[in-house]
């Protein structure tokens, strides 16, 4: 392979020949690229080429999913230097592969180099004579990922190349390079994602080479190619694991234990190569042997591009904070992660200031990183496996840094949520336990840093102890408040007060059980007594529903979070299904508010309506119990009584295209799919103001890059809301609606409403918190008979006065910039309010650059922002906001929260739901399915998506 042109035209067929023939491309210095890409080589010509396979040269255009399958194939099929492994199907069907590439001897021994490895990373059971035996012996296994986004081509090209190479080309130094390495080809991460980009391709490829990157051939346009079907961004899926891509992959890696695991990108195209490592902030859990093999991987790979006189560069935009990037979770395994960025070009080639560069040379790039890196493998395959082994060693010893730290989850009633929880950590393969009895925790620590002392946790708690072979992974994921350096926060301040933007790439807090919205507590010791090992294989018991002659209705408890799945799923089959909105109890049976109960009197005319709810909630693993009276107890709600509300079937559209965020669209969408199972339609913007609003009762409008919303869609709302519509509006949409003064929307924006009189929204706090359980004013006062002379009010006190009005706006402007990147916040709940079914007093949520939604009693917040606990010297005012005396309001759960940013937000509503007309809106500050991962508050959603049109708006009844 030694000449390559960059060149893919639109040829149409002879018989469909325009009658004006394309002209002859004019001449474009630079796109033809004639470099050799593997100079010494020797390729066996028995083997197919690529060209051969594909019908192009590899470098002229990207291949498709199905091309790449199709060459993997045949080259697994006549090389025995290759073995094909299909590790997954993505959600679209196409098949995931990846090729075992070495020696025939090493192929032989697949089994016992993976169990060689296995041992080293878990020193519990390897002696040092045995660990140094396998360290001599085992050869080096290295994972190379190529295209995780699909719009990014060029590395899954250039791993059609290598593969061919390493199995074709009969030079003795890749022969000795197959002897010392196990080469792991992963070439097509996302095959939806890039099927979805070579389609754009296709679309809008021209007869004449386009070298501009603005052209929609190389743009790409909405929803682009980065995401997999649901538009999800893979690279962030790995600590969530929720994806068919991410969990096919997750066990191959545990079984082959890579020592080197590259992760291959793009980035702008004006822009030019940047490999690891990275700069601050690193997460603080990673093998300290990262930074120093990065240096040397990076110094290799530097004289490779410099032999060519290439640029490149390292560090700068590309952090280590977030530990769910390929590279990252891989490190966190005991990986060297390594990641490429190549400057990205669709095809043909990109006319930079510097010059043309082809899509070939592009690939080329790849090429060269990847070889360099496997030459740094294959010359320091033993000291790395010295340094994993004794790293391994040393973190999971009795004397390591890890050695006395466990994570107790507490259960509760949702026991959906508990087995979301079990399901990734076996995947993500941490050792886990049950208690078997009440556990006393000498100290503990709660997710507000809060410490106690002889804490009882019941029976059923689940147990991490992070002395385990997978300690820093499960430290990374589970830690409630890793810290950056004093030099990254030096250089974020100086970065925020200099330019104003961050240099944070993600979200700078991620962990599970805040995200998963569960009671947890870090305990400083390795806890062992009075647990049993998880068994990830036994199924949970659910207890068997058996239908009673006497029963008048079925229910399943509003705690768990499938209760919004059953009635949604139950509805669609024709069943009609009610939902309370207080607690009750029924025959025993706690129904916190958001339970499902489906009636024999509302479903007369259905004989087979038991068994379809049975058969329903089996499918989703939730329990039943059946009622045999509708008599609550005491002065709880009864059956018949207003608060148990028939549900309205939800029609669901969700607005997509245009301006529309993917991947909040995409979480939104999968929340739908799969974990309600509901049918939906997505709506195109663009078309918005020419479809007929009234078949839909729901209407979800996602976040939104860039302004607020296109006129043709705020221009129909208003009226179909008032009919009797559900709107859900998220992040910049809800800032949309809230910032339009003369809109249908009460709920305000601090900057809008800084300067006005914040009486209302002050006064909105004061009587929330009186109105939970404090003390009515003394007997003689209330049962006097003189009009008392003095009266308390709740804003006299001198330390609840707000400044001036121009001083509150200069306040202001200065805290936003200091909003975060992404800090998990926690929210006082309204556990009277239908919409925080499924959640306690407390919701852990994430708040970013998210608009801060100011309501007064004419809005309901469900969920705001900071949550009270006693405090000596507590009370007075967080920015506007007051805080009861004795109470401080705790805002910061995990990541960098900056004083002014928590100040600026406290008590701000995180939701809000207000009654326009017949219908409602309802508004969040932030993605609630954020990765689809943040559990609690997707639960929210559900409750919004779900028991919405019956429970918040006024349903017309139909007449026969």
């Amino acid at each position: 392979m030694t000449l390559f042109f960059a060149v893919s035209l639109l040829v149409l067929p002879a018989a469909a020949s325009s009658p004006y023939p394309a002209p002859a491309p004019s001449p474009l210095e630079g796109l033809e690229y004639t470099k050799a890409w593997f100079p010494e080589a020797d390729h066996d010509p028995e083997l197919p080429t690529p060209e051969e396979l594909l019908g192009f040269p590899v470098g002229q255009q990207a291949a498709s999913p199905a091309a790449i399958v199709s060459a993997i194939q045949a080259w697994a099929g006549e090389s025995d230097r290759i073995e094909k492994i299909h590790y997954a199907d993505s959600h679209e069907g196409r098949p995931l592969h990846y090729l075992v590439i070495s020696s025939p001897e090493n192929l032989e021994r697949i089994g016992e180099i993976q169990d060689g490895m296995a041992r080293l990373a878990d020193p519990r059971e390897t002696g040092q004579s045995e660990r140094q035996r396998l360290i001599d012996e085992l050869p080096g296994v290295a994972w190379m990922a190529y295209s995780i986004h699909g719009n990014e081509s060029s590395g899954a090209d250039a791993a059609l190349a290598l593969a061919w190479h390493f199995a074709a080309d009969r030079s003795e130094h890749t022969g000795s390079l197959l002897d010392e390495l196990v080469i792991i080809i992963d070439p097509d991460m996302n095959p939806d994602g890039r099927a979805r980009f070579i389609n754009a391709i296709e679309q809008t490829r021209g007869t004449q080479p386009n070298v501009d990157d603005q052209s929609l051939v190389h743009s790409g346009y909405w929803p682009y190619g980065r995401g997999n079907h649901y538009l999800f961004d893979l690279n962030r899926d790995w600590i969530y694991a929720k994806h068919p891509e991410t969990r096919g992959r997750m066990p191959h890696i545990a079984n082959w234990r890579p020592l080197l695991f590259v992760d291959a990108h793009e980035m702008g195209a004006q822009d030019t190569y940047l490999f690891s490592p990275a700069r601050e902030p690193h997460n603080p859990h990673f093998p300290p042997y990262r930074y120093e093999w990065g240096e040397r991987f990076a110094d290799d790979m530097a004289r490779a591009f410099d032999q060519h006189g290439y640029p490149y560069y390292s560090g700068e935009w590309h952090e280590d904070w977030y530990p769910g990037y390929t590279d990252a979770w891989a490190s966190l395994r005991g990986s060297q992660g390594i990641l490429y960025e190549q400057a990205r070009i669709a095809e043909d080639g990109v006319q930079r200031r510097s010059g043309l560069i082809s899509y070939a040379q592009s690939v080329h790039h790849q090429i060269l990183a990847t070889l360099a890196n496997l030459e740094t493998l294959k010359d320091r395959r033993g000291d790395m496996l010295a340094a994993f082994a004794e790293d391994r060693g040393q973190v999971a010893s009795a004397e390591g840094p890890y050695a006395d730290r466990s994570f107790v989850i507490v259960p509760g009633e949702n026991r959906g949520r508990m087995e979301v929880l079990r399901d990734l950590i076996h995947i993500q393969g941490f050792e886990a336990w049950e208690a078997t009895e009440t556990l006393t925790l000498g100290r503990a620590t709660d997710q507000l840093g809060i410490e106690h002392s002889d804490l009882e946790v019941p029976e059923g708690a689940l147990v991490l102890p992070n002395r385990q072979p997978e300690c820093l992974l499960l430290a990374a994921m589970f830690e409630f408040d890793p810290r950056l350096s004093d030099e990254a926060l030096k250089a974020e301040r100086e970065r925020l007060y200099r330019e104003g933007s961050s240099t944070l790439y993600d979200t700078t807090a991620w962990n599970i059980t805040m995200m998963y919205g569960l009671e947890a507590y870090t305990v400083p010791e390795h806890l062992t007594r009075g647990l049993e090992r998880l068994d990830p294989d036994q199924p949970r018991p659910v207890t068997a529903f058996e239908a009673a002659d006497d029963a008048i209705a079925v229910a399943a408890s509003g705690a768990d979070d499938r209760a919004p799945a059953l009635a949604g799923r139950l509805m669609e089959h024709g069943v009609t299904v009610r939902a309370n909105n207080r607690d009750s109890q029924l025959n025993g049976h706690d129904l916190p508010r958001g339970s499902v109960v489906v009636t024999r009197d509302d479903n007369r005319d259905d004989s087979g309506w038991m068994e379809t709810v049975a058969r329903v909630a089996d499918d989703l693993g939730i329990g039943l119990f059946t009622v045999a009276t509708g008599r609550a107890e005491g002065d709880l709600p009864d059956l018949g009584g207003r608060h148990f509300v028939v549900l309205e079937k939800p029609t669901i559209a969700l607005l997509s295209r245009g301006n529309t965020n993917m991947l909040d669209f995409g979480s939104t969408w999968f929340v739908l799919d799969h974990r309600l199972g509901v049918r939906h339609s997505h709506l195109d913007e663009s078309r918005f103001g020419r479809m007929d609003l009234r078949r839909y009762n729901t209407l979800v409008l996602p976040e939104r890059w860039g302004g607020g919303l296109p006129s043709a869609v705020s221009g129909e709302l208003e009226d179909w809301v008032r009919a009797g519509g559900t709107l859900i509006a998220v992040g910049a949409s809800a800032r949309a609606l809230a910032a339009d003064e003369d809109g249908f929307v009460s709920t305000a924006l601090l900057p809008e409403i800084i300067e006005d009189d914040l009486e209302a929204y002050q006064d909105s706090i004061y009587r929330e918190w009186l109105a939970g359980d404090r003390p009515v004013p003394d007997e003689e006062d209330t049962w006097g008979h003189a009009a008392p002379l003095a009266v308390e009010y709740p804003w006299q006190a001198e330390d609840q006065k707000v400044p001036e009005a121009a001083e509150r706006k200069r306040r202001d402007d200065w805290q936003d910039r200091f909003m975060p990147s992404g800090a998990i916040v926690a929210a006082r709940a309204d556990t009277n309010h239908w919409l925080t079914a499924g959640s306690n007093g407390e919701l852990p949520v994430l708040f970013a650059r998210s608009p801060i939604l100011m309501a007064t009693d004419d809005v309901q917040a469900p969920l705001r922002v900071g949550v009270y606990r006693e405090a000596d010297n507590g009370g007075g005012l967080a920015g506007w906001a007051p805080v009861p005396e004795g109470q401080e309001l705790r805002v910061r759960m995990s990541g960098l929260l900056w004083p002014e940013a928590a100040q600026r937000i406290a008590s701000s509503a995180w939701m809000t739901r207000e009654s326009v007309g017949r219908g409602q809106v309802i508004l969040f500050a932030h993605p609630p399915a954020f990765r689809a991962a943040q559990t609690g508050a997707i639960r929210v959603l559900e409750n919004a998506l779900i028991y919405g049109p019956g429970l918040g708006t006024s349903p017309v009844v139909e007449l026969p």
